[in-house]
């Protein structure tokens, strides 16, 4: 085996030893990055290191109630996504990842006001106020 075959057994081998907490930590890596280019105002790559983010923290996932630590996570980058995909006016990719989210989540307040928020920039009043009053009886 070459030089190259050899690097891509080690990686492989390292990335599935990684650990529930290995993963978040990579993707908080990854988030910092995202966030130095949210502030440049490059939206569209800073989505895709969100979006790369929140892939690495699903590789993390090993159990069927993830951390308080992970939840948060998940919450912060797809939060961040939607800001992003509304600045490069992506609205409707915006309002499918927060009820994707909160398919998931449903009693998630923070998701039920950015989607608000998004349908309220489309000027989907009545939806956005259906949004707020679920977080009012949540």
């Amino acid at each position: 085996m070459g030089d190259s075959g050899k690097r891509r057994e080690e990686r492989f081998r390292s990335q599935s030893e990684m650990t529930e907490e290995d993963n978040l930590h990579a993707a908080l890596i990854i988030r910092e990055e995202a966030h130095a280019l949210h502030n440049r105002l490059d939206y569209s790559s800073a989505l895709q290191r969100y979006e790369d983010a929140l892939i690495d923290l699903e590789k993390g996932l090993f159990r069927p109630t993830p951390s308080p630590a992970w939840q948060e996570a998940q919450l912060q980058l797809t939060c961040e996504s939607v800001q992003c995909l509304v600045a490069l006016k992506q609205h409707t990719r915006a309002v499918l990842l927060c009820r994707s989210y909160l398919d998931a989540n449903s009693k998630s307040v923070e998701m039920c006001i950015a989607l608000a928020s998004v349908l309220s920039d489309t000027g989907s009043y009545d939806d956005a106020l259906t949004e707020l009053r679920h977080v009012r009886s949540t």
